[in-house]
């Protein structure tokens, strides 16, 4: 596949499923045009790393997967980056989200497992300042802290109380909450010493299984 049919279908997975999905944020829309999904994705998929779906993380263990377009966008959007701002964004396998959150302006620790982490070819290519570490994701990575943003990238069975420790004060964590129900999209703030949820949208994120909830006792 030629780098113009590339191009084309980045735009139709701007158009077609991320405008549509009430992602109007002209700098996060600007952000997945410039980077190229395919470069995080494994090599062999082309053009299908922009359908609607979640794909493999280039490279990455641990089953890490890249949130669909929209889910991606979505989270993005409600993180609402200022350039300058301290990121910390948590296994995100091939640093996809990362080369996102650098190109809207944050200075970006990427965070991960030693199982879950991918290459670092799409940041090498693109040339994405961003300070890859590894550790513990559900410790977060406290070296860093405090955060203006951190994002997650899975679905969380239980709050994740020491990453929430780590935001500044009015500092944002988007995650996907899978505890019960419908999975959804969620915005914690922490205002002073207490931290505040919101529901950002119906979404779906691979689970993290270092978010797994302890099983409980049963007869």
């Amino acid at each position: 596949m030629t780098g113009t049919d590339m191009t084309a279908a980045r735009v139709m997975m701007v158009d077609c499923q991320i405008r549509p999905f009430d992602v109007t944020d002209a700098a996060v829309i600007a952000a997945f045009l410039d980077v190229p999904r395919a470069d995080f994705a494994p090599a062999d998929l082309g053009a299908i790393a922009y359908a609607d779906r979640a794909v493999a993380a280039r490279g990455a263990g641990a089953g890490r997967m890249l949130a669909a377009p929209m889910i991606l966008a979505r989270l993005l959007q409600a993180a609402a980056i200022q350039s300058g701002e301290a990121v910390l964004d948590v296994a995100g396998g091939s640093f996809l989200t990362a080369a996102l959150a650098a190109r809207l302006g944050g200075k970006v620790i990427a965070l991960e497992s030693a199982e879950g982490a991918g290459d670092r070819a799409g940041l090498m290519t693109h040339g994405a300042d961003v300070v890859t570490v590894t550790g513990q994701i559900d410790a977060g990575w406290a070296a860093g802290a405090p955060y203006d943003c951190i994002i997650v990238n899975g679905g969380l069975e239980r709050r994740p109380d020491a990453l929430l420790e780590q935001l500044k004060d009015g500092g944002r964590l988007l995650c996907c909450d899978i505890s019960g129900g419908a999975p959804r999209l969620m915005r914690f703030e922490r205002n002073g010493t207490g931290i505040s949820a919101s529901v950002v949208c119906d979404g779906f994120i691979a689970p993290l299984a270092e978010f797994r909830r302890a099983p409980s006792f049963v007869f």
